[in-house]
């Protein structure tokens, strides 16, 4: 059973503070000028417990290697930097509500981290729709891990008992916002922070509570690759999610079907079939990107 206490090399862990550094410098940000948030990056980026940053770096990787189609095609206006900035921060949630401690931050992360459910996955089991204490009760974690997270989730007024994940895991979402919210400023400032939050919208996911006609469309191009990426990348957090494996033509198929689902305008639908449209065509080059 799996103790999240372990402490990891210091080299080990100097070598994870620097590719996060390294990341958002793409962005022209400095991440050590922000401590808390560092300081969340740093539990979200723990090879080889937890790799949720390596998530977000994809997609920022995703939308550079298809830069230069949105630029050129898309009938409104991105900026690159802004957008990479977005990507990267858009699941900082998963590391626990803006309130939480550092050991309660790890509680979280641990929570989400996929690894600790292979017992479910093995058996064929889908744990998004296994209750939260179920899933708890039959992952790798210690009995006081398991315990201590139930508590805190308790605190936090969360169901354990009738929860289930897959409706834990969109609290991300509010938890990104709520966390970036507060900065006001010109690098996160209102905007941004809504871009990074916004990634769910299709899964019903409003955390800032947008007017569809609202939605930014920084956070539709984000929505839509992270999507796509979900329903192709097949590893070992988005095979628990979707069960993927999906090839190109059949992601792109179910990512068009999930939109002309919505209640959104056609306006609103337009625009993000015009983002899908270059990811339809952009196969080899997402494709290659995704397998490295």
């Amino acid at each position: 059973m799996k103790n999240i206490e372990r402490e990891f090399p210091p080299e080990a862990a100097a070598e994870g503070e620097q590719f996060i550094i390294n990341q958002f410098e793409r962005a022209n940000f400095d991440i050590r000028q922000y401590p808390e948030l560092f300081e969340r990056f740093k539990r979200l980026h723990n090879p080889p417990e937890s790799k949720h940053f390596e998530d977000a770096v994809q997609i920022a990787d995703i939308i550079e290697t298809i830069w230069d189609e949105l630029d050129a095609e898309l009938p409104f206006k991105l900026e690159k930097k802004r957008m990479i900035l977005a990507a990267l921060l858009h699941d900082i949630g998963k590391s626990g509500p803006k309130e939480a401690g550092a050991d309660e931050q790890k509680l979280i992360v641990a929570l989400f981290d996929p690894s600790h459910y292979r017992k479910i996955t093995d058996v064929g089991k889908n744990v998004a729709e296994e209750t939260i204490l179920h899933a708890l009760r039959d992952s790798d974690l210690d009995d006081s891990t398991q315990r201590r997270i139930a508590r805190y989730l308790n605190r936090l007024g969360i169901d354990v008992v009738n929860e289930k994940m897959i409706s834990f895991w969109r609290r991300h979402a509010d938890w990104t916002f709520d966390i970036l919210k507060i900065y006001k400023e010109d690098k996160i400032d209102e905007k941004l922070a809504i871009m990074a939050a916004s990634h769910h919208i299709l899964e019903g996911k409003n955390p800032a509570g947008l007017n569809p006609e609202d939605i930014p469309h920084e956070s539709q191009t984000i929505e839509m690759v992270e999507t796509y990426e979900i329903l192709t990348m097949v590893d070992q957090f988005q095979a628990y999610i979707k069960r993927s494996g999906k090839s190109h033509k059949e992601a792109v198929e179910e990512v068009r079907s999930k939109i002309n689902r919505q209640k959104f305008s056609d306006k609103v639908k337009k625009e993000y079939l015009a983002i899908l449209a270059i990811i339809e065509k952009s196969e080899g080059k997402l494709q290659a990107k995704l397998k490295k």
